[in-house]
């Protein structure tokens, strides 16, 4: 026991809720701060200071580094198209799901609520349901009560696939425990989070459809689509350089302000496998094995990462790349996004704010420094 019981503060918190799930009485629950971002609080008139929070919270407690500073490094594909074009680059979650399943295990990932959009974290054990977790969100996921569904299913004897930012990764390892021979880990490369009020603001004022779906779709190389879904299940298609919401979360300007420090955006990585998209990829693959609908980067940190990834080899196009090609268009492998200025500003602002009045004020830095920041990247590559 310990008298001393701390919390992380706002300014670190990432919102991952494992404390909280961990917690014997569940004598800590979460509100949202001024911005919408989860942080916790310890109800000290029934808590036992037996500090599993303490030792559960990454942030607090960052779990040992086992896995390789120098990930084997791949691109990849499911071979099947259709797998391909429902998923955010290459389908290879699904893959990977789909195997965890056949062997009698559940699959815990992030679904969208229909009608709110909000993001939770779930757990599956159907081959249909896989549907439910594929997709990027790009939002902070409300993942209460995943990992003690986790911990049941690993007591069980079953096997766990579990997938989420590296945050909750890191919150998962130090929940478990011990019971880590039926844990499978695999984190996205994550940018960083804006918070659901933000997102649910955006949505309020970026039509009258009333959406019921929201996704985020890499439908080329050089390129996203934002594709909503109004409540007849019409599909209406937002590009995103001219699209507020994905402008400003490419432009790294509405994270959790923990984000911008995050300890888990290095090598090594926090998961067996780390997936996302394998921008610049036409600068190093022959076209003739370039997917056009989507193409996943895969970063084996470990042996249990290369035991998920040989379950998965008949599946997908699978082809062996250098990480140094990889982290060129993806920093967040080995550093946590740059604040911005901007980002002081921009959540007090959307709440007083009409979104066209957003978009004057902030949309114009994302033209100019992001194309600035382009052309020095392409510059970077070719000398590189």
């Amino acid at each position: 026991m310990t008298d001393n019981i701390q919390l992380c503060t706002t300014e670190k918190c990432t919102g991952c809720k494992a404390c909280g799930d961990i917690c014997p009485i569940k004598c800590i629950t979460f509100k949202e701060d001024s911005e919408g971002f989860y942080t916790p609080d310890i109800n000290r008139d029934v808590f036992i200071k037996c500090g599993r929070c303490m030792k559960t919270c990454p942030v607090i407690t960052p779990p040992t580094d086992t896995n390789t500073h120098n990930p084997k490094t791949y691109h990849a594909y499911s071979l099947n198209q259709q797998t391909v074009k429902s998923s955010s680059s290459g389908g290879i979650f699904v893959e990977l799901a789909k195997s965890i399943i056949s062997q009698g295990g559940i699959v815990c990932g992030v679904t969208q609520i229909k009608g709110s959009l909000k993001s939770v974290n779930i757990a599956i054990d159907k081959f249909d349901d896989i549907q439910l977790l594929q997709g990027s969100k790009y939002v902070q996921s409300d993942a209460s009560n995943i990992y003690s569904t986790a911990i049941k299913a690993l007591t069980n004897g079953q096997k766990v696939l579990f997938s989420g930012t590296p945050c909750q990764i890191a919150g998962m390892k130090n929940a478990v425990g011990k019971n880590k021979e039926n844990l499978f880990l695999v984190e996205v490369i994550c940018h960083g989070v804006p918070s659901y009020r933000f997102f649910k603001r955006y949505l309020n004022q970026v039509s009258n459809l009333s959406p019921s779906y929201f996704e985020f779709k890499n439908n080329a190389i050089w390129d996203y689509d934002t594709i909503m879904y109004d409540n007849r299940n019409r599909k209406h298609i937002l590009i995103a350089k001219k699209d507020f919401y994905m402008k400003t979360f490419l432009n790294e300007e509405i994270f959790q302000n923990a984000c911008y420090s995050c300890p888990f955006a290095k090598l090594p990585r926090q998961a067996d496998i780390t997936l996302g998209d394998y921008w610049g990829i036409e600068n190093y693959e022959p076209h003739n094995s370039i997917n056009k609908s989507g193409n996943s980067v895969i970063l084996i940190n470990n042996e249990k990462g290369m035991s998920l990834l040989n379950a998965i080899e008949s599946a997908c196009y699978i082809s062996e790349v250098e990480l140094k090609n990889v982290v060129k268009r993806n920093h967040n492998i080995y550093e946590p996004s740059k604040y911005k200025p901007q980002r002081a500003t921009i959540y007090s602002d959307m709440d007083r704010l009409s979104l066209s009045d957003m978009a004057k004020k902030y949309n114009h830095r994302f033209t100019i420094r992001n194309y600035l920041g382009f052309l020095k990247r392409r510059i970077k590559e070719i000398f590189i």
